[in-house]
């Protein structure tokens, strides 16, 4: 495995990481209900962004062993 293919898998868990405990915090912190809703929409969003992110890095993962 090269360098750079390490880097995207570790980012990868990095993301999936953040991403497990903002959801976490949307749907189970009480607090949540207590922001703006305006607020509440963007940490919706960037959860939905970082899914997003997450499924891109999971097609590259997997193109490291079928380039394709």
């Amino acid at each position: 495995m090269q360098p750079y293919q390490q880097r995207v898998i570790d980012e990868r868990a990095a993301l999936d990481k953040k991403r497990f405990d903002l959801d976490n915090f949307i749907e189970h912190n009480p607090q949540f209900q207590q922001l703006p809703q305006e607020e509440q929409r963007r940490l919706k969003r960037q959860a939905n962004v970082m899914r997003d992110y997450s499924t891109i890095l999971s097609y590259r993962i997997r193109a490291f062993n079928d380039p394709g």
